[in-house]
Formats: structure tokens, sequence, C-alpha cells
């Protein structure tokens, strides 16, 4: 496939480079203050379960606004829906560092999510319009990554920035590259909203991650697998990105508990870029299906070892790794099941985003209100039970007689 004249098998292009530098901002913002969260606790003194009401509410923000901006991003450019995101990300970093109270914490995340709403639906929507069969993979791999580098950053740079500038500080850096991010994409990224003007493949698409049965579709086109693995994958990468830290805190200073965390982005990051090339060798169902387990093991062993300073970094790289790989091979399959000619991928991806902030938020709420009683290890037992329902979609997802896992929502 050759995209703005020169190949999508080795050379990524303009609009996946901008996309893939608006993840890394809009993650590594909006995970920002869940690296500060133990500080959060200390300055203010919220309870457990308000840290957990902070971290729904922000998803259940993103769940109500994504659909909404994936069905724009079939209408309007997307370096423009990307701009306009970022820019409430960065108004909303200067917010956080008037916010004094719970109230007002939880309005300027309300506003936070709101801008974040944007990235995934207009930006993922765009790559998977650009690429298709092991590009497809690669590409989502590929921005995928850098959405991990972001929260990467944010969890090096938040208690460097804490210690020097306070906890106001680390908030008005990244306001900073927010809009200088902001610039580059209104600069940079190509005009043109690059919606496929072909009628809507309503046939059955053939690809190894999905079943070959006939599908009748409904207007959304979803079958409850996607919604499935995106509520579990979705859930428990917020319980860890959210939670982590304040575990770890119980055995290791903010600063070592950060690292820790930032050594589980790092192994992040390589899951997803590398994601591609497993695929092409290893085969896409099989592999998301052994991730899915790999990723149940290692956050049960860390529920119960994440205070031995040796293990902990182990588990953390292999769980980040295989966790991290869930997203961007869903994300293909979906791809593949709507076709190369859909015209509702923005709307499909929003739904399908919208179905990874539920479990994220729904986790997030409990996780925070089970902790008050059990301890923070407790929701991560929680989550390990999930990713192992998981496991089990993805294998009755490869059976073609699992029509149940078929059914269109």
């Amino acid at each position: 496939m050759v995209l703005n004249g020169r190949s999508a098998e080795s050379i990524p292009s303009r609009t996946l480079y901008l996309v893939s530098l608006n993840h890394m901002l809009n993650d590594g913002s909006t995970n920002l203050i869940s690296t500060l969260f133990p500080v959060v606790v200390s300055v203010f003194g919220f309870p457990n379960f308000e840290v957990g009401v902070l971290v729904a509410v922000g998803y259940l923000t993103n769940m109500i606004f994504q659909p909404i901006t994936g069905r724009y991003s079939e209408i309007l450019e997307p370096r423009k829906l990307l701009a306009l995101g970022i820019s409430i990300i960065g108004g909303s970093m200067y917010l956080f560092t008037i916010s004094n109270t719970f109230p007002t914490m939880l309005l300027t995340i309300i506003i936070l999510r709101t801008g974040s709403s944007f990235f995934h639906p207009v930006g993922v929507s765009a790559v998977s319009r650009s690429y298709s069969g092991l590009s497809l993979d690669r590409a989502m791999g590929f921005q995928s990554a850098f959405g991990n580098l972001g929260v990467l950053a944010a969890f090096l740079a938040s208690a460097p920035l804490y210690s020097v500038l306070g906890w106001r500080g680390p908030f008005l850096v990244f306001a900073l590259f927010d809009i200088l991010v902001v610039a580059i994409t209104l600069f940079l990224m190509k005009t043109g909203n690059q919606i496929p003007t072909q009628p809507e493949n309503l046939g059955v698409v053939e690809h190894e991650s999905a079943p070959k049965l006939q599908r009748t579709r409904h207007k959304l086109g979803l079958p409850l697998y996607f919604i499935i693995t995106m509520l579990i994958s979705g859930g428990a990468y917020a319980v860890f990105a959210n939670f982590g830290n304040l575990l770890l805190t119980k055995a290791f200073s903010l600063t070592e508990a950060n690292s820790l965390m930032a050594s589980w982005v790092l192994a992040a990051f390589f899951g997803a870029i590398f994601t591609g090339h497993m695929t092409k060798r290893i085969g896409r169902k099989r592999l998301l299906t052994a991730f899915y387990f790999i990723a149940s093991a290692t956050t049960l062993a860390f529920a119960l070892l994440s205070y031995q300073a040796l293990l902990a970094p182990i588990l953390l790289l292999v769980n980040g790794f295989a966790l991290s790989a869930t997203y961007p091979m869903i994300y293909s399959q979906l791809a593949s099941f709507l076709g190369e000619k859909s015209r509702s991928r923005g709307s499909s991806y929003g739904i399908l985003f919208s179905a990874q902030i539920i479990g994220s938020s729904v986790l997030g709420l409990f996780g925070g209100y089970l902790a008050n009683g059990f301890g923070w290890d407790f929701p991560f037992e929680i989550t390990s039970a999930l990713l192992l329902a998981g496991c089990v979609a993805t294998v009755f997802w490869i059976d073609s007689n699992a029509s149940q896992l078929i059914a269109q929502i």
C-alpha cells in the first residue's frame, strides 16, 4: 500500500507520526494526576474512595464524549479535532494548579477528560483508514506505543518536578508541551479528513481474527467480543496506571514507586510497538489469548508480591508488555471486521473506546471502594480474574461455533 507517495510497509506517514505525537501528549497529560495521587492524598487528605471517584468520573466523561467525537471525525478534519482536544487538556493542566478542594479537583478532571476524549476515536480512526493487513498491525502498534511513551514520561518526570517545583510544577510543564503539540499539529498535519468515498461494505470480511460466520449487522456493527475485551483491557490498564503507585508506596518511596511504574509503562511501550512483528510470526489469535493469560497471572502475582524489591519490577515488566499488546491487536481485529470500505470507522471506534472507558470507570470506582475495606492489593486480584475471562472470551472468539459472542449489540 502506498501512502503520500511512500510505502506504508516501510515508512510511517506524516499523519502517523503526528497522530503518535498527539497520543503521547494526550496520554501523558491525562495520566499525570495519577502519578501524583500519593501526593494528592497527602496534601489534601482525600480518602481512598474519593480517589476512586476522581478516577471513575474522569473515565465516565470519556465514555460520554468519545462517541460524539468519533461521529465528528467522519465530518471534520482530524487535525482540527486533535488540536482542539490537546488545547482543552492544556487548559486543564493550568486549572489543576488552582484546584485545592475535592469539588474543584473533580471539575478539573472532567475538563481534562473531555479534552482527552478527542484523541482515540479521531487518531486511531485516521490510522485505520491509511493502512491494511500487516501494515495495519504495525501502524496501530506504533501509535499505541507512543501513548505508553507519554505515560512513561509522566511517571518519570512527575516526582522530580514535584521535588523541585512543588506539586503544581508538573502540570505547568505539561501545559507548555500541550501548547507546542497543538501548534505542530495545525502546521504540519495534512488537511482533509481522509474519509473514504466508497459505499459501506456490508459483506463478510474474512480474516484470521474473525470466525467465518454470516454476520447480520446492527447499525453499529460491533460484535460483543470487542466490547468484552475492551472492557477488560481498559479496566486492567486503569487499575495499574491509577493505583499501582498507591500499592507500591506501602513499601517504597514515591520516587521509587513511580520508577517501578515507569518500568511497567516502558514494557508496555515495547509490547505495543512490537505487536506487528509478533502477530506476523505467531498469529493474532494465539498471541492475544496467550497475552491475556500472562497478564492475568502477573497481575495476581503483583497483588501478592508488590513489596518484593526483586520480584515487583519483573512482574511489572512482563505484565506491561503483555497487557499493552492486547490493545493494538483488538484495534486491528475491529478494522478487519469492519472492512476497508467501511464509512463507520470513527463511530465504531468511538463505541469501542467507550467500552474501554466503562471498564476503566467501573474498576476505578470500585477499586477505590474496595481498597477502603481490603487494601490496594484487592483491586488487582479482581483484575486478574477479569483478565482470565478475557483469555476465555478470546478462545470462544476463535471458535467459529461460539455464535453468542458474535451477537451484535
